[in-house]
């Protein structure tokens, strides 16, 4: 375990005596400890940046579904299905969560999914307070842990 103890002090002497080389060595240090926290202080701020939502967007993404025969509000959607005899999709969403935003543009303006989704009475619950009364039995009721949250409801058949 002891040999490379005098292998490193016999490599000590070859290497250059101290000098103005040192300081270039030190400033090109500090350039590279710089440029990481320039990096990292912009990768933070890219982060805390693209939590905000754009309040402008989320309202006309809920405006269209409305407008396109979702519900606003639970009750009124439940008895729309008990009246129709339908089965029913709950979406519960909020402003703050990206993935129900994503979906709302993506999977759920597909067409495909538009077509299958035809035959539900559609409900948008926004569940934007998680310590709210509503919201907390609504998620309890679903055991909805989290958001996005989508809920298939079938109609009661009478036996």
């Amino acid at each position: 375990m002891a040999v490379p103890w005098p292998l490193a002090g016999a490599g000590i002497a070859a290497l250059p005596k101290p000098g103005a080389w040192m300081v270039r060595v030190k400033q090109v240090f500090g350039v590279l400890i710089l440029a990481t926290a320039i990096y990292y202080g912009y990768e933070a701020y890219s982060i805390v940046s693209s939590r905000w939502v754009d309040a402008g967007a989320v309202t006309s993404s809920v405006e269209e579904k409305l407008k396109s025969g979702w519900h606003a509000s639970l009750a009124e959607g439940l008895d729309a299905a008990r009246r129709d005899g339908k089965p029913v999709l709950i979406d519960m969403w909020a402003t703050w969560c990206k993935n129900c935003l994503t979906m709302d543009k993506t999977t759920l303006e597909d067409p495909a999914v538009i077509s299958a989704l035809a035959a539900y009475v559609k409900i948008k619950f926004q569940a934007e307070d998680p310590d709210d009364p509503l919201t907390k039995a609504v998620m309890q009721r679903f055991n909805a842990v989290g958001l996005p949250t989508y809920v298939l409801l079938r109609p009661k058949v009478a036996p």
